[in-house]
């Protein structure tokens, strides 16, 4: 007599040896994500240099000194004397650019060549200095250290997108605080 059993046992094995030989009982195949969209992304580490943390630390302080001149200048030069009530003649007053002059009345001109030429030195001259030098070194050094030929495109952009945000960021700040 025939065994049932042990016939449908041969059976099952027969079939699973075929359905796992056709590829039935393999686990599924998908497609690499990077061929279906070419995205590019980088193969090597992001790298934070010395030189991008000191040009971003730059980057900070000269944004949030251009907020604060900014601010100043919205304020109508008086905010030092409103906040903590400094001197209108002094380094940090509204009036302070008057002191380049002869009894300060520019009528009667310049006190000296050298105050005709470079100027008053007050807040906002000095933060006018600073902000122009200081984006300019700041993108040097920044520039300086990120500039490679061999980095992805998306560390181009992530160093972009962190000085940007970082500018943003402290000029607001700047000016929000001087205005305040």
């Amino acid at each position: 007599m025939f065994n049932l059993k042990l016939l449908g046992f041969l059976l099952l094995i027969s079939a699973g040896i075929s359905a796992q030989t056709s590829g039935l009982l393999m686990p599924p195949s998908f497609p690499d994500p990077d061929s279906i969209i070419n995205l590019n992304l980088p193969k090597q580490k992001y790298k934070l240099s010395g030189g991008k943390i000191g040009g971003w630390l730059t980057l900070s302080a000269v944004s949030f000194i251009d907020g604060a001149a900014e601010g100043y200048t919205f304020d109508g030069r008086k905010s030092f004397e409103r906040k903590y009530n400094v001197d209108p003649y002094g380094f940090w007053g509204s009036e302070s650019w008057r002191r380049v002059y002869v009894d300060g009345d520019p009528a009667k001109g310049h006190k000296s060549w050298l105050h005709k030429n470079i100027g008053a030195w007050d807040f906002y001259h000095a933060a006018d200095d600073i902000r122009k030098y200081g984006y300019i070194g700041s993108a040097s050094l920044l520039g300086i250290s990120i500039y490679r030929f061999d980095k992805s495109i998306w560390h181009w952009l992530l160093d972009a997108g962190i000085s940007i945000g970082l500018s943003i960021f402290w000029k607001r700040t700047g000016m929000q605080w001087i205005r305040n």
